[in-house]
């Protein structure tokens, strides 16, 4: 049970899905968590961009996935990847939704 690169090259299109589609997921999952709760637009974007980054809970069910053979270590190692770049790209992300909601209150 080890994560490997040699075969990440490969699984390219998996790992850019992955990646996109778990951002897209905490996006709006949590920003209309967060509209339903009664936050504006913006502030519900903000909060969905917060919780882009996965962090642990993914990556111990990732870990059982993999200890419990229903994943291959290719397969392991392109979720871990997908865990890292969310995680690096959440800040960025942040910050865009926090520029965007500025500009908003700006044209208000």
């Amino acid at each position: 049970m080890s994560l490997q690169f040699s075969g990440m090259l490969s699984q390219l299109l998996l790992l850019t899905t992955i990646t996109i589609l778990s951002i897209f997921t905490k996006l709006f999952g949590a920003g209309l968590g967060a509209k339903l709760s009664g936050f504006s637009l913006d502030s519900s974007a903000i909060v969905g961009s917060g919780m882009v980054s996965r962090g642990e809970v993914a990556l111990i069910i990732a870990q059982i996935g993999l200890s419990r053979n229903l994943i291959s270590e290719n397969y392991y190692s392109v979720i871990i990847a997908a865990i890292v770049i969310t995680t690096f790209l959440s800040p960025f992300i942040l910050r865009q939704s926090i520029v965007w909601k500025k500009r908003l209150s700006h044209h208000e």
